[in-house]
């Protein structure tokens, strides 16, 4: 059986950031975020791959189920690995371009956040909350927003948007905050969970 292919940045010319797993037949993005982004799902399916495993290492499967379990081993053994390729390694000016819209966006979505004492105290309009939300008023990079399947609009995208491509790109990176709560500043201290360094990663 051929093996899952890695799509790499230097094949494609471009920053990918959805793989053949999130993609229908003709390649059409069909999820709202890359399988990788889910850690737990993959962790669960090297659990459910062990558990099968264990059982036919034991004998524990009836013969009648034998080769049912075998091919159900074999496809998940797949999707895992489609999975895991499908997750892009950044290297170089690409991770660098993707680190500093990272932290474009998280400035960004972190102004246009109500404090954390407003929102506790009842004190953040609903309807000025929602007009942030999903009005287009963030600047965003056109090819990461192509990447993270978003659309961009007259050069820019909605809080909402640019809180997916923040998340999605918070992954890929890979040790750094993918919550955007974790941007929301406090009212009465100006303190913020998360401060960006500099330096690029």
């Amino acid at each position: 059986m051929a093996r899952p292919k890695q799509i790499t940045n230097t094949e494609k010319n471009e920053i990918v950031f959805f793989g053949e797993i999130d993609r229908d037949e003709k390649g059409v993005v069909k999820s709202e975020y890359p399988a990788y982004y889910f850690e737990n799902n993959i962790e669960d399916l090297h659990e459910e791959i062990g558990t099968k495993e264990r059982a036919s290492a034991r004998k524990d499967i009836n013969w009648e189920d034998v080769e049912s379990t075998k091919k159900e081993l074999e496809m998940l053994k797949i999707k895992t690995t489609l999975i895991e390729k499908s997750k892009p390694k950044l290297k170089g000016g690409d991770k660098d371009k993707v680190y500093n819209e990272y932290k474009h966006l998280g400035d960004e979505i972190r102004d246009s956040m109500f404090t954390r004492t407003e929102m506790m105290k009842g004190l953040a309009s609903p309807h000025e909350e929602a007009k942030r939300m999903t009005e287009r008023g963030i600047k965003a990079d056109p090819e990461l927003a192509a990447a993270c399947n978003v659309k961009v609009v007259g050069g820019k995208v909605s809080r909402n948007d640019a809180s997916k491509m923040f998340k999605i790109m918070g992954k890929v990176l890979g040790d750094v905050p993918t919550n955007t709560e974790f941007l929301r500043r406090d009212r009465n201290t100006g303190k913020v969970d998360v401060v960006f360094p500099d330096e690029e990663v």
